[in-house]
């Protein structure tokens, strides 16, 4: 099985490939200047795929991490531990609704309400290690998979994802009461089937274009719109050059991913809105011609679709001291140096940032 070597020409492509490389962390894919990839590591993207948002923005972890601020608050001055316990219900009781929707005959759910209930009834002279078991018992409680990888995903989808990318696939909020593995079997149905189908494509056709040989390879496809496409015109060519001349002069290169033929393209109602619609992307088309955006391959758009991980997100707030709103910022770094030293650049981002948003968790 060959390699695909993908260039980290853009800041789009740098930024997926990044996330490329956070999924598969512990294996040697970074080149130069971009990342190699086997079609076996296609399939392996949408279990690490959803690992990376549970473990990266888990609800439990950043709830707990705000109640700490307030249970080490209350250990330094007693006399507040009833206003501490009312700020940690009020945390707890945002995630309860969420939890008595989904989960309303769980026994879960029953131990929340209670465990609001005891906070409720914390009194002044009560000390802090009434508030710290209480959050203890909330972090065992909202850990159970089942609670916290829902909640998280919904998180992720509505606050990381979506304003990339709008509502396509298990982005909709129809989707948000599916399980988790339901989330990985259509993010491969939709995003990872059609990359792998451009792979073998790729594959089949780098020695060069041979009509016995394509034939049938597209027919055992045929599911694959753009292959069925393909199939119907190569049927009625007789010769080698026709052929060649067919992919090579009227099928548009992947923008992208050298050597890949665009099998898509990246428009509104692909990735929105990241993307742009046909009529307000004059600049963003295909030699200026408003019916064909950017050409992409199916690998291309699946790439695309994990910027967000390759990105660092982070709050900040826009305006004055006095006045003014917290606004949510995705970052990157880009320079002329090759990309090993621009991958070790933003991993020293993600960590900063983390850091940073760890501190201001806890002065909440």
């Amino acid at each position: 099985m060959s390699a695909i070597h993908i260039e980290a020409e853009d800041w789009l492509m740098t930024a997926a490939l990044i996330g490329v490389v956070r999924l598969f962390e512990n294996e040697d894919l970074i080149t130069s200047s971009g990342v190699k990839l086997e079609k076996h590591h296609l399939k392996e993207i949408p279990k690490k795929y959803f690992d990376y948002l549970l473990t990266h923005f888990s609800i439990v972890d950043r709830d707990v991490d705000r109640m700490k601020w307030q249970v080490n608050r209350a250990n330094i001055k007693p006399e507040q531990v009833k206003d501490c316990a009312k700020e940690i219900r009020k945390i707890m009781g945002e995630q309860a609704k969420k939890v008595e929707k989904y989960f309303a005959d769980t026994d879960e759910a029953v131990k929340l309400k209670t465990l609001l209930d005891n906070l409720k009834a914390v009194k002044a002279g009560d000390d802090g290690s009434v508030i710290a078991e209480a959050v203890h018992e909330y972090k065992q409680i909202m850990s159970t998979p089942f609670i916290n990888e829902k909640l998280t995903l919904n998180y992720v989808k509505a606050v990381i994802l979506g304003p990339l990318y709008g509502q396509p696939s298990f982005l909709q909020p129809s989707f948000n009461a599916k399980t988790r593995e339901a989330h990985e079997q259509q993010f491969y149905k939709d995003f990872v089937y059609a990359a792998e189908l451009d792979f073998e494509f790729y594959e089949q056709v780098k020695g060069g274009y041979q009509l016995e040989t394509l034939l049938p390879f597209l027919e055992e496809r045929e599911e694959y719109k753009p292959f069925k496409d393909w199939l119907k015109k190569l049927k009625k060519m007789s010769s080698a050059e026709v052929l060649h001349a067919f992919f090579t002069e009227e099928q548009l290169p992947c923008s992208f991913v050298e050597g890949f033929i665009a099998t898509q393209s990246f428009e509104e109602m692909v990735f929105s809105p990241l993307a742009l619609s046909k009529e307000k992307a004059a600049n963003f088309n295909w030699n200026f011609n408003r019916n064909t955006p950017v050409p992409i391959s199916g690998l291309a758009r699946l790439l695309l679709f994990l910027v967000p991980i390759g990105l660092t997100t982070y709050t900040r707030k826009v305006g004055s001291t006095t006045s003014g709103e917290t606004l949510r910022f995705s970052g990157l770094i880009l320079s002329q140096q090759l990309f090993p030293e621009i991958v070790k650049h933003n991993e020293q981002l993600f960590a900063e940032r983390q850091k940073k948003a760890l501190r201001s968790a806890r002065r909440l």
